[in-house]
């Protein structure tokens, strides 16, 4: 197959430590790495095996530049650094409200951090497509479907983010930050129409999303679910007792969901815990689970580590929250793990709103055990303990879903013929 050249517009850059990083790269697992270069602005460790050409300009660096100060776009070499550790780069980040966003909107939009030779560098490798993955950054929209436009090829999106019907302040700001709201949210959704109306295929990460982007755009798309490279694990888990894992995001008010799970383990028996394996976001969820005497709490892990401690549980469990400004929020949902808990051959939970797409999922195509009540929850958790009959019934059907839909052989090769094809027919 001859590859086209690729420039992807994204947030994160290819990564083995970040999970949008590895969903992203999952895509090119069998792209010419010489046909690929990546331009990102969250500073973190590129994944080298997936692309060698990056280009990254963070936030303070566009701001810095607004004053005169040239930015450097070229990435700093970090394979010395990955032979150490496989751990995100610290970012300090900054509130996020409709003011902030606006202000780091105009910044991008004035085009000083392009002193960095950032044009120069996407002539040189001189593009034949462009791939966005979408966010809720208005300038990046209009960066991808500027160069499309510029160099007169094809533009492709990746989206698995709902934040076009997000007419709700999420950032959940007060005062003249919330008033603000909807003029940030006018200015995201037209560019977001515009670059969507000029995008040759759209790929979703979900039924849910496509269904709703469709009914307002059309054109051309395709649901590719979350691949993964995991098999089942050859043998049990290697423990005493029974272990439950949940690994992932603290953020968007699942450390309500893990502390109802912690307890509900706690009442069923004082030797049941829930081992959690992630980064706290604050200081309220710390409280909270110092508190709880139903939870370990392990801290942030690498991915390599992530898998041994999937290997070594009984049950995985996932979660969102129940507030009613997070149903709104995270209806959309779709963890980007959920590929991970379906392949790796472990007992699976879902305990969450029966909104979220994620839970419509699971539940239709009955790939998990899912529950969207407390006093479900218990009866549920006692059920597997107990090593209810439904467990292999769940395992197989994940199994069977994983080959058909979560297929990273599979899923990567419908990519790269759709770019393939679209690049050649428009060539």
């Amino acid at each position: 197959m001859i590859y086209p050249k690729i420039l992807v517009i994204s947030n994160n850059c290819f990564s083995k430590s970040d999970s949008n990083g590895r969903t992203l790269g999952n895509f090119f697992r069998n792209w010419d790495k010489n046909k690929l270069a990546q331009f990102f602005i969250n500073k973190s460790i590129p994944n080298y095996e997936v692309c060698e050409k990056y280009f990254c300009i963070t936030d303070a660096q566009a701001l810095k530049a607004v004053f005169g100060k040239r930015p450097n776009g070229t990435v700093e070499n970090f394979k010395e650094y990955t032979t150490i550790s496989s751990n995100p780069i610290p970012i300090k980040k900054h509130k996020r409200n409709a003011l902030t966003m606006m202000i780091r909107n105009f910044v991008w939009n004035t085009n000083a951090w392009k002193r960095s030779g950032f044009d120069k560098w996407v002539e040189d490798f001189a593009p034949e497509a462009i791939l966005l993955q979408a966010g809720d950054s208005a300038f990046m929209f209009r960066l991808a479907r500027k160069i499309a436009s510029k160099y007169g090829i094809p533009l492709f999106i990746y989206n698995s983010e709902g934040y076009y019907f997000k007419n709700f302040d999420y950032f959940k700001s007060k005062g003249i930050y919330h008033l603000l709201y909807p003029l940030f949210y006018r200015n995201f959704r037209r560019e977001f129409k515009r670059t969507q109306k000029t995008a040759s295929y759209t790929f979703y990460i979900c039924d849910e999303l496509k269904n709703a982007y469709d009914k307002e755009f059309g054109g051309k798309s395709i649901v590719l679910y979350t691949a993964t490279f995991l098999k089942p694990f050859d043998t049990a888990p290697h423990n005493n007792g029974f272990v439950t894992s949940y690994l992932g995001n603290l953020g968007v008010g699942r450390h309500e969901g893990l502390i109802e799970i912690a307890n509900t383990l706690q009442k069923i028996s004082p030797d049941y815990f829930l081992d959690i394996y992630g980064k706290i976001p604050n200081d309220t969820v710390k409280i909270a689970f110092d508190n709880c005497v139903g939870i370990k709490y392990h801290g942030l892990i690498p991915y390599g580590e992530v898998i041994r401690v999937m290997e070594n549980s009984d049950l995985l469990v996932h979660t969102e929250s129940f507030s009613e400004f997070y149903k709104e929020d995270l209806k959309f949902a779709f963890s980007t793990k959920i590929a991970d808990c379906l392949a790796c051959g472990r007992c699976f939970l879902l305990y969450s709103p029966d909104n979220i797409a994620s839970f419509k999922y699971l539940n239709l195509n009955k790939l998990a055990y899912t529950v969207s009540s407390k006093k479900e929850l218990e009866k549920t958790l006692r059920s597997i303990i107990n090593n209810s009959e439904n467990k292999q019934k769940y395992i197989s059907n994940a199994l069977k879903a994983v080959d058909e839909k979560h297929n990273l052989k599979k899923n990567s090769k419908i990519f790269s013929d759709i770019i393939v094809e679209t690049v050649g027919f428009q060539n």
